[in-house]
């Protein structure tokens, strides 16, 4: 978006990081609307602190009163295809991978619909 309108601010300026460094640049600088990310977005986003708990902690669910850790722990007692207690190991069913492309594909065409509609916006600013 930054080389296709003339915008100071790049993505890098922004002190976030990963996805939630993209989406706040989307809404703060090209003015996405957010409210169209319905269920996707959060999904996405524990999904996210799922990978990071088996890439940094083995896969094993800490029990702890921090928000992300409650927050995990919530998406797998919630979640049919994932199961495990906090100070367990958290297993993945089968079904989780497909749930989870798909939340991802669901994303990426909002995403792109959100996209079309900026780009027409910005084009009638600058005609």
């Amino acid at each position: 978006i930054e080389k296709s309108i003339d915008i100071k601010v790049k993505l890098n300026d922004l002190k976030d990081k990963g996805i939630e460094r993209s989406l706040s640049y989307l809404k703060k600088v090209a003015d996405f609307d957010m409210s169209k990310f319905g269920g996707e977005l959060p999904y996405i986003k524990n999904g996210k602190l799922l990978r990071n708990c088996i890439v940094h902690n083995g896969g094993i669910l800490k029990n702890d009163n921090n928000k992300k850790y409650k927050q995990l722990n919530e998406f797998v007692s919630e979640n049919s295809n994932l199961s495990g207690q906090p100070g367990d190991m958290v297993i993945i069913h089968s079904g989780f991978i497909d749930e989870l492309i798909g939340k991802i594909i669901e994303f990426f065409e909002k995403l792109d619909s959100e996209i079309q509609v900026v780009m027409i916006r910005m084009k009638k600013v600058y005609e």
